[in-house]
């Protein structure tokens, strides 16, 4: 029995596909909004002394943040060049130190999350 979902081969040659076109709410592709949300709640608490840190909170950097930095290294997310960018927009100030001692999914979501940065004013003239 054919399933009635599929086109025999002698009818392929007469079938019709009609275009879909999405809704008009539909975005084409993802914005990032580095505004909206810029704490990142770690994985693992972060222990400075007795003080146990569980939140990091990034703000939006300035060009002097970026200063004796490859900014090219930064977009691949070299861990080295990482460790010297987030203490400089980090609150609480991370330590080189601590950034190296985070678990690599921690460390991931705040690189990542300070990437979006990077790209927050070509998305918002776009």
């Amino acid at each position: 029995m054919e399933n009635e979902n599929t086109i025999a081969p002698d009818q392929s040659q007469n079938a019709t596909v009609n275009a879909v076109t999405p809704a008009a709410d539909v975005v084409a592709s993802p914005v990032i909004d580095a505004s909206a949300n810029n704490t990142i709640k770690l994985g693992y608490a972060l222990m400075r002394g007795e003080q146990e840190i569980k939140n990091i909170e990034l703000r939006k950097p300035v060009t002097g943040d970026l200063r004796g930095l490859s900014v090219t290294q930064l977009l691949n997310t070299d861990v080295d060049q990482m460790c010297k960018f987030l203490p400089r927009i980090t609150t609480p100030a991370l330590m080189p130190s601590e950034i190296e001692k985070l678990p690599v999914g921690d460390f991931l979501s705040l690189a990542m999350k300070s990437l979006g940065f990077f790209t927050e004013s070509q998305s918002q003239t776009a």
